[in-house]
């Protein structure tokens, strides 16, 4: 299990964030987490478990500098089993191996910048580059502040996104690049802020992702002009507000999954996206729909159908090949023939 992140970066603004309310410390996650506390009979509160208390002690010695960042990082390894939380997600442990899961990402929606500014140095401990999505200007803002200073960020206001590149990106692993294409679709401007957060949180999960704009039902050529296109991806991601009809459209012409994502984009009968959820989940051909604006979820499906899908390509060629070796050690081997041996008088004998 990779250690939780304790690099001197992260002790340090976990610590300026500490610092800024010392009332009521704001401890890491993992904190968060292991000091679950149930009330004794008597009222008194005590620890759950010895385990608890001990990743108690271990982060706020950290976060106080009375320990080496690494140490802790060290002792805190040494006292993991099991199972290892984040508040954004979790890295797994089944029977002492970690589960293959992809990157985790920061929701900022209903986040102070505190948290999300823990949260993406967390996840930077172990991974390449940390995503956050629905990240306000205000509140990206507010974490550049308290981000330590040379970390490389990248804002993109039309997606909300706010992407960030590790410290120790150097030494850590590469991301897994997913075989197959996502081809985002959308039909006006006014979903083109859906569609950008579907490609960046797709391509922050290994996916090779392009886009077309401006393909809708009310231009019919245009869609028919980069079918070719459109018929050349694995999971196509179609993202559409007013009535909705766009995803049915292309569902009826390709035999890729198609991922229907209504937007808030439209007029009043509209109802803010409330008329395309209805329609896709009324559509007459075979599409997902995911809920309203909601590119993330979209990108996150789009990614579990790829990664299922090389598993499967996995599993069939390891059958094949099991087939085919039962196959030829079923054949019965040809009898051998007896070795003919010459005489000294010239004779041959078997």
């Amino acid at each position: 299990m990779p250690a939780i992140g304790f690099s001197p970066s992260h002790a340090r603004v976990l610590r300026k964030i500490q610092l800024k309310d010392r009332s009521q410390p704001r401890l890491p996650a993992v904190s968060r987490r292991v000091t679950t506390c149930a009330a004794s009979s008597n009222g008194a509160q005590t620890d759950t478990s010895a385990s608890e208390t001990a990743y108690l002690q271990i982060i706020k010695a950290a976060l106080a500098g009375d320990l080496p960042p690494e140490q802790a990082a060290r002792e805190i390894a040494q006292h993991s089993s099991g199972m290892s939380e984040l508040e954004t997600g979790s890295w797994v442990k089944d029977g002492g191996k970690k589960m293959d899961v992809i990157p985790e990402l920061v929701w900022g929606t209903g986040k102070t910048p505190d948290q999300v500014t823990a949260a993406m140095m967390t996840l930077g401990s172990y991974q390449r580059s940390v995503l956050a999505t629905r990240i306000e200007p205000d509140m990206y803002a507010a974490v550049r502040k308290l981000l330590p200073e040379g970390i490389s960020i990248e804002y993109n206001a039309r997606a909300k996104t706010l992407s960030m590149r590790s410290p120790n990106a150097d030494d850590l692993p590469k991301p897994q690049r997913l075989p197959g294409t996502v081809a985002v679709v959308s039909g006006y401007s006014s979903d083109l802020s859906v569609a950008e957060e579907c490609r960046l949180v797709a391509e922050y999960f290994g996916c090779y992702v392009f886009k077309l704009n401006e393909i809708r039902v009310a231009s019919l050529h245009r869609v028919l002009a980069n079918l070719e296109a459109i018929r050349a991806a694995d999971v196509v991601v179609v993202v559409a507000g007013l009535d909705g009809a766009l995803p049915t459209v292309l569902a009826g012409l390709v035999e890729a999954p198609v991922i229907a994502v209504p937007t808030s984009a439209g007029y009043g009968a509209s109802l803010q996206g409330m008329a395309a959820l209805l329609a896709s989940l009324s559509s007459s051909t075979p599409i997902s729909v995911v809920n309203i604006d909601d590119g993330r979820a979209a990108a996150m499906m789009a990614t579990r159908i790829l990664r299922q899908s090389q598993k499967m390509y996995h599993v069939r060629t390891a059958a094949e090949a099991a087939a085919a070796a039962a196959a030829a050690a079923a054949v019965p081997a040809a009898p051998s023939t007896p070795a003919k041996v010459a005489s000294h008088n010239g004779s041959v004998k078997a």
